[in-house]
């Protein structure tokens, strides 16, 4: 009975954290995000998202022999096209049509973050961990590096010179 007891404490506890935890990441993309989102210079077109491009991959550290194409689309994402090759796609429509959402899809790809996805898309318990691991440790990374232009630990893509 006792057992019993622990049991459904420790899972309503286990269950209570999950959910405060999910509540303060998502506050902390709220704010950040949402706030950084209304003042980021926005981008009109795709020569304007191409010259974006140049600078804040070279702010966000990626290395010269990494290509990184940039387009506008319906949706804001990057992945994984092949070996040292990315695409990014940021959304036509306010409000993520702006640097922000740039700086945010460049910082997957310089975490390498685009490469975990890409490596265990067809494994369950890939796509399990990595939606757990994106949603609880990259999303807020790559939100508080485009609102604030913090590095939150060392990113796979750039050395400490700047190099990969």
């Amino acid at each position: 009975m006792e057992e019993q007891k622990f049991n459904k404490f420790l899972r309503k506890s286990i269950n209570s954290l999950l959910v405060a935890n999910a509540i303060i990441l998502g506050g902390i993309d709220i704010l950040l995000g949402t706030a950084h989102h209304i003042v980021s210079p926005k981008i009109a077109n795709q020569e304007r998202l191409e010259s974006l491009l140049d600078v804040e991959r070279k702010n966000a550290g990626i290395a010269d022999d990494i290509e990184v194409k940039a387009y506008l689309g319906n949706e804001s994402c990057a992945e994984k096209v092949r070996d040292k090759s990315y695409e990014i796609t940021i959304a036509k429509h306010f409000p993520f049509n702006d640097t922000c959402a740039l700086r945010h899809e460049l910082y997957h790809v310089a975490g390498g973050h685009c490469d975990d996805m890409h490596n265990f898309k067809n494994s369950y318990f890939g796509r399990l961990g990595n939606t757990v691991k994106f949603l609880w440790i990259y999303e807020p990374e790559a939100v508080i590096y485009s609102a604030t232009g913090i590095k939150l630990r060392n990113l796979p893509l750039v050395g400490s010179n700047g190099e990969r």
